[in-house]
């Protein structure tokens, strides 16, 4: 059970979820920013007003610790959709980014990011699921299974047993 109340902790992105400012619904997220170095999401990458939007980039400083159907944020509607346009710097990783087992004999299974769940206030990455690993089903993986985060892309290191 303890495992369970972990879970429960953790700050969860699932992306298309709703942005929600201080004064109300904003856009849709689209893209995490991650630190490679520090395994730490750095900034959001959301699209303002819908799926057809501009994209604006976030800090994730912005973000308030909950849980709920949208991601509720510090800032105001105008603050949001003045922020960057410029991507930042870090592995920027959506809905379409592999996650492939980083395996010699070059049979690496595939799949893309489902959600994606990190530690509240520091961002540090706590685990992912990932769907499509194994046919028809969705995994989770825990973070220290990930030798490798980079641009759109997560390798998985080589384990005796899988999760």
């Amino acid at each position: 059970m303890q495992d369970v109340a972990s879970i429960s902790a953790m700050q969860q992105f699932h992306f298309g979820r709703r942005i929600r400012c201080s004064d109300g619904e904003a856009g849709l997220l689209t893209q995490v920013v991650f630190d490679s170095a520090s395994r730490r999401v750095t900034s959001l990458g959301i699209t303002l007003g819908g799926l057809f939007g501009r994209r604006v980039y976030v800090s994730f400083a912005t973000v308030v610790p909950g849980t709920g159907e949208s991601i509720p944020l510090r800032i105001s509607r105008a603050v949001l959709a003045a922020s960057r346009k410029e991507a930042p710097t870090g592995a920027l990783l959506d809905s379409k980014s592999v996650v492939e087992n980083d395996h010699p004999s070059g049979t690496a299974a595939k799949g893309t990011i489902q959600l994606i769940a990190v530690h509240p206030g520091s961002g540090e990455l706590a685990y992912l699921v990932a769907h499509h690993m194994r046919p028809r089903q969705d995994v989770k993986y825990p973070e220290n299974w990930f030798s490798r985060i980079s641009r759109a892309q997560l390798c998985r290191r080589l384990k005796d047993s899988f999760p």
